[in-house]
This record gives structure tokens, sequence and C-alpha cells, in this order.
């Protein structure tokens, strides 16, 4: 679009956008970008990997239902429930960002070579692993969900808007919004006794098109009941 634009705008002198001199400047333009002098676009970027670990949530239903607490219970920092806020829940080492994705392609290329059998995932969080566990933050986390479920429970009102409006809500930046277990509903499962705090490491094997849970456990577990 640029080149005709170009042409259509100078239909007699094609020097000015053809000649020596602008193929000089561009040749030179794209030379300190190979070079990352002039311009480094990878640092908008990020390669996507195989290897994924999150934080997630789960409630115990006040019948011992194990259910879901998905990002849009969360409102209005659902998006931040399912990117790195967990980060910061656990004192395992972090190596991608929420979905696997990395900036430094040396990691890139360890994590597509990695083996799930052996030592190669510990010897990835030695060299690469950042911890950003924070006890400050564990401890204010368990006193909102604490407080934020137990107002729950003893009737508060999560939404302002009437149950037939509550579609006008924005939807949240990221959706995730599903998982493995039932997504908690208060009307259907009603109270909460507990809220526990999960991490899970997947990988995608691609030989085998499948995912592996490579760990699941449980960080901790809050006490919601009266």
């Amino acid at each position: 679009m640029t080149i005709g634009l170009t042409v259509l705008c100078h239909p007699q002198d094609f020097s000015t956008a053809f000649g020596i001199a602008p193929c000089g400047l561009s040749i030179g333009i794209l030379l300190l970008a190979i070079s990352k002098w002039s311009w480094k676009p990878t640092g908008l970027g990020w390669w996507d990997t195989p290897y994924t670990s999150r934080v997630y949530w789960t409630a115990v239903t006040r019948s011992g239902l194990v259910v879901g607490l998905y990002n849009n219970h969360f409102s209005p920092h659902d998006r931040e429930y399912g990117r790195d806020l967990g980060n910061y829940l656990t004192t395992e080492p972090v190596v991608t960002f929420s979905m696997g994705g990395v900036e430094d392609s040396s990691l890139k290329d360890l994590l597509l070579d990695m083996r799930i059998h052996g030592r190669d995932l510990l010897d990835i969080k030695d060299e690469y692993g950042q911890s950003k566990w924070r006890a400050d933050f564990v401890r204010g986390h368990i006193q909102y969900m604490r407080n934020l479920i137990r107002g729950l429970n003893s009737g508060t009102r999560k939404n302002p808007l009437p149950e037939g409006l509550r579609w006008l809500r924005a939807p949240g930046g990221h959706l995730y919004y599903w998982g493995p277990l039932p997504r908690y509903e208060r009307k259907k499962h009603g109270a909460i006794n507990a809220v526990r705090v999960n991490q899970r490491e997947i990988f995608f094997v691609t030989s085998e098109c499948s995912w592996v849970v490579l760990r699941d456990e449980l960080l901790f577990q809050i006490d919601t009941s009266e």
C-alpha cells in the first residue's frame, strides 16, 4: 500500500522514493534493527512453550462437595487471579508466564526439549526460576478470602446489579472461567466451609498429543466456616 501511494503521489519522479539515497537509508535502518540497535522487537513478544504452572482455587462446600472457584467469582480482579497473583502464594520457582510464555529464547529451547522424567525441569528451575513467595501477601490473601467467603455465606450480595441484569457486566480480560471441577454457584452449592489454594504444573507431550500433569498439590487451606 505504501509503495502504491508513493507511485501515485510521484508519477513523474521515482528517484525520491526509489533512488540511491532512500535505498541506502532503508538498508541502514534494517541493519540497525537486525543488530538490535534501533529496535528490539523481541521485547514486545514472547515464545509459547508446552509447560505451564498456575495456582488455582477450589472450595469445599458445607455438604463436602469440592468445586472450582474460577476467575469470574473474583470480580473485579478476575484477570489477576488467572494471571500471576498466585505466584506470591507459592515457594515454587516460577519460570514461565501463566499460559506458558517466556521471553528468553534459551529457556524456550530448554522447555521444548524437556523430558518429563528426570531432572530436566528441576535444572531449569534452578537456572531460570524465581520464587515470588511473600509471607505478608499470603497472610493478606488468607484474611481477604476469609472475609469474602464468610460475607457470602452470611448472605451478603456480591453483585450490585439484580440477577436479571448481571449479563451487562463486562467479561474479564482473560476468560479463565473453566476447569476440571464444576464452577461454584452460590444458589446451587450453598455455603463454603473452606477454600483450598492449589498449584498445578502441566506439560504438553507433542509426540503423544496429550497433557501430562507433572504436579498437582495443595498449598494451604483457608477455614471460612463461622
